[in-house]
């Protein structure tokens, strides 16, 4: 990313511009969208027509403990239903069938990490927070320890959330200047 100028925007950020753009209006149109984006999918459109609900439940494998979703998958991994003209994601639908609407504000999260089963039984309504910290992916900033074992963070300024372990780094640099003085 190259920022050209260093001056303030019509809204009085006093940050860098990028495309013609200040980044931090580009970042609030982004968060925006976002928000927008949640909130239409906040209005969950269900199979109400008996026809709907059997094209629903013909797609769902409920031979194991995870009722696996057969058919189409959205780019994240999650099963995918059109109803309506509408792109739904299938285990919403299902937890809905099951158990109702769950709370604004709140996401289904998957108890067996799988992310295309419909089981609801395997599904719990959770704030966004507790979702990403019971996330497989949590252990990116979670975790006590390195991959290696090391307990030797650091944070970099103006990076919150990107630790590095230490300990890893130099050696990766003395490994790196090994190779280099033996070539």
């Amino acid at each position: 990313m190259t920022i050209v100028a260093q001056t303030a925007c019509p809204e009085g950020h006093n940050t860098g511009r990028r495309n013609g753009g200040c980044i931090q209006c580009l970042r609030d149109k982004s968060r925006a969208y976002a928000a927008k984006r949640r909130a239409e999918n906040r209005d969950l459109v269900a199979p109400e027509t008996p026809e709907e609900l059997e094209r629903f439940w013909a797609k769902v494998d409920k031979s194991g403990s995870c009722w696996v979703w057969t058919a189409a998958q959205s780019g994240r991994g999650y099963g995918s239903f059109t109803l309506r003209s509408k792109p739904l994601l299938a285990h919403r639908i299902a937890y809905y069938l099951a158990k109702g609407a769950h709370d604004t504000g709140l996401e289904l999260d998957h108890l067996c990490r799988n992310r295309i089963c419909c089981n609801p039984d395997h599904l719990e309504a959770v704030t966004h927070t507790e979702n990403m910290r019971r996330s497989p992916l949590a252990t990116k900033t979670g975790d006590a320890l390195c991959r290696r074992g090391h307990n030797d963070w650091v944070e970099y300024p103006g990076s919150p959330g990107n630790r590095h372990c230490r300990t890893c780094n130099v050696e990766r640099k003395r490994n790196l200047r090994a190779r280099a003085t033996s070539r």
